[in-house]
């Protein structure tokens, strides 16, 4: 009786370990599979019509005038950051900041009145 118990005991803890390794490898490779790159990110806000259309104007404003998007040097985490803005011969102008979620690709802009991202559905609403 004693035996059978410790039996039933270590399949217990087997199939425990097995279950955890199992949901610790499927979590990981979600984690993974979900993960933007760099330039998948850049790429996905380059793209952005608003983007597009501000880089065409800047072009269009003169020759010594160019459209700048760069990302901000400093890791935060769960976010690529990018500055988008003119870069003159003297100094850059600014013209927003745009962000993207690492995990779910979600955009997010600058929002000057919160002082904080928005969602990119919200600030084009407002930009209406």
């Amino acid at each position: 009786c004693y035996i059978k118990n410790l039996m039933r005991k270590n399949k217990l803890l087997k199939t425990i370990f097995i279950c955890t390794i199992v949901s610790l490898n499927i979590s990981a490779n979600s984690c993974a599979k979900s993960s933007l790159s760099e330039t998948a990110a850049f790429n996905k806000i380059e793209s952005l019509p608003e983007i597009q259309s501000f880089v065409n104007e800047v072009k269009k404003s003169g020759t010594n005038i160019k459209p700048t998007i760069r990302q901000e040097g400093v890791d935060t985490g769960d976010l690529f950051e990018y500055y988008i803005g003119e870069s003159r011969p003297t100094h850059d102008v600014i013209w927003n900041r745009f962000a993207i979620n690492k995990k779910t690709a979600e955009i997010f802009v600058f929002d000057v009145e919160s002082g904080d991202y928005i969602s990119l559905k919200e600030w084009r609403s407002k930009q209406k």
